[in-house]
């Protein structure tokens, strides 16, 4: 989770940040080490409520 650099949350609809928000705020307490969070409301496939695509960078790689 710590190398988690970006977040783009794709949603349904527009309430699913009331159960997107506590889990977030779990796992990243810290309002200065968040990666960064990009939400989108959009159809999402089948009975799909929200998808996540999470970008990280391993730190010591290369």
């Amino acid at each position: 989770m710590a190398d988690i650099g970006h977040v783009r949350v794709l949603m349904k609809d527009e309430a699913v940040p009331e159960h997107d928000n506590p889990q977030w705020l779990e796992h990243f307490p810290d309002p200065e080490d968040r990666p960064a969070r990009h939400a989108v409301v959009q159809p999402l496939r089948g009975k799909m409520l929200i998808q996540l695509k999470m970008i990280s960078i391993r730190k010591g790689a290369g």
